[in-house]
């Protein structure tokens, strides 16, 4: 809201001892998990972030959404046994491989092929007399 009205020449005001807190929210189920993955994969992040840094005009910063998307994957597949035995590096790193997997199984699985038909656009466009049926 702040770049828009920036874009229309307003003013914006910003308050340096504000806080901003960012609650991740309770805990996934298993049946959470497929759709949090593909949400947050990283392919779609990052297309979404380059999307909002150009809109905008922003210099593009992805090391912050990197770290950004390696904590927040790690609420879906949290392994605390796992960072207790091996430590935080293997953790991050086993939990970006399994939801990656889980992202690519379920966007096969959750997302659907198109489903129109085959028809081509000019024939739909500019039907003649003998196109159409009946």
């Amino acid at each position: 809201m702040a770049l828009m009205a920036r874009k229309k020449g307003w003013k914006i005001f910003y308050e340096p001892e504000s806080v901003v807190a960012y609650a991740v929210g309770k805990k996934l189920t298993w049946r959470d998990r497929p759709y949090f993955c593909v949400r947050w994969s990283r392919a779609r992040v990052m297309r979404a972030e380059r999307y909002f840094y150009d809109k905008w005009g922003l210099s593009h910063d992805f090391e912050r959404q990197e770290n950004f998307l390696r904590d927040h994957k790690r609420h879906a597949f949290p392994f605390k046994k796992l960072q207790r035995l091996a430590g935080w590096r293997i953790t991050v790193t086993a939990t970006a491989l399994v939801c990656e997997a889980v992202s690519a199984w379920a966007s096969r699985r959750l997302i659907k092929p198109d489903q129109s038909p085959s028809v081509p656009l000019p024939q739909l466009a500019n039907p003649t007399p003998d196109s159409v049926p009946g």
